[in-house]
């Protein structure tokens, strides 16, 4: 009777592990990871990778817990909303109605504002912005390159191959080509399929899209630099200086201008430009200032100071001096504070 009770408790036992493989092996025909709850994401599909992506670093998340809906289409005020969260929802400067059918306190009302502001996107020549509006491919690669600018991102060209060589190239409308051959070269789009430039994009295209930009872009000191002008602060003199680069040549050397401002924000001294160059690294994420500087005797020397960029967006040198590109939406009242010789900004910007 014993031996008889243990064969079946065996028998109960397997059919219960069987059971339990056969739902394991049902349940992950679907993602439902960390990042991926959906249902209507599947493990083999060619978009779960670049879903999993967005949804782990929150740029894109599904209408509820359970759908992410891939193949629906995505509208215009879910895409200025994937833009702002990846610029770390930045408050607008206009927190009222920018257009007629965007009301305030929507989940993308300030989305819609701060890409306007920042020229990402803008309306129709109607004046309304199309909240609801479906997207196509090669607006959807235009507003891409706009963040892009915006951000003063770069991505390494993948090949030299043009989008024309598609077989739906002449399907490209004359203002998205330079967007389209940007983002060709770069596996952003076209790569494997067609263009489709005038398609409607769907959530899972966005997604992978995004994916390929967020994972290859990388911050362009060139751009951070010759975007606007830069905050030099140094340690060994009170007065904030002004500088304004120019005359960029790509791997070379550059010239600028030093002002001097004094507390009330007043230029009262000028570096002539021959005395002032530049040189960027990329390779070291530095930017190298050359001072050349006169003696009583008359004669010059050179003295070459290595900034090095931090994730912050402050350069800094090892010495303790700082360098700050105004263009930088939070820089503005730091530069306040070092006109007005704050001793305690160092400490906080450190």
């Amino acid at each position: 009777m014993k031996r008889k009770c243990n064969i079946v408790l065996r028998f109960f036992l397997i059919t219960i592990v069987m059971i339990s493989l056969m739902l394991v092996c049902i349940c992950r025909t679907y993602a439902s990871g960390p990042y991926v709850p959906y249902k209507d994401v599947r493990l083999d599909s060619w978009y779960t990778s670049y879903v999993e992506y967005v949804s782990y670093k929150k740029i894109m998340t599904g209408y509820d817990n359970i759908t992410f809906a891939p193949n629906d289409n995505i509208t215009r005020a879910m895409v200025v909303t994937v833009f702002w969260r990846m610029a770390g929802e930045p408050e607008p400067k206009n927190s009222g109605k920018v257009f007629p059918d965007v009301p305030t306190g929507k989940w993308y009302s300030k989305a819609v504002a701060w890409a306007k502001e920042n020229k990402i996107i803008g309306g129709y020549n109607t004046g309304f912005f199309g909240t609801n509006d479906c997207i196509i491919r090669q607006d959807f690669v235009k507003i891409l390159k706009g963040y892009a600018d915006y951000k003063g991102l770069e991505i390494d060209k993948a090949t030299n191959v043009s989008f024309k060589t598609k077989a739906d190239a002449g399907k490209v409308s004359d203002y998205a080509k330079p967007f389209i051959e940007w983002a060709y070269q770069r596996n952003i789009i076209g790569q494997g399929s067609d263009l489709n430039p005038k398609g409607f994009l769907t959530r899972a295209e966005t997604a992978a899209m995004i994916t390929r930009f967020d994972t290859t872009a990388y911050l362009s000191l060139k751009k951070i630099l010759l975007d606007g002008d830069c905050w030099l602060y140094d340690t060994y003199n009170d007065p904030a200086y002004f500088v304004n680069f120019y005359s960029l040549k790509a791997g070379g050397t550059g010239k600028a201008q030093l002002l001097i401002i004094d507390p009330s924000g007043n230029a009262c001294e000028a570096t002539p430009p021959e005395r002032l160059k530049y040189r960027i690294d990329e390779n070291s994420r530095s930017v190298y200032i050359s001072y050349t500087i006169g003696t009583d005797q008359g004669t010059y020397y050179s003295q070459e100071t290595q900034y090095y960029y931090n994730e912050d967006g402050i350069f800094r040198s090892d010495n303790g001096d700082i360098l700050i590109p105004s263009n930088r939406s939070n820089q503005y009242e730091m530069i306040r504070r070092i006109i007005a010789y704050q001793p305690d900004l160092l400490s906080e910007i450190r």
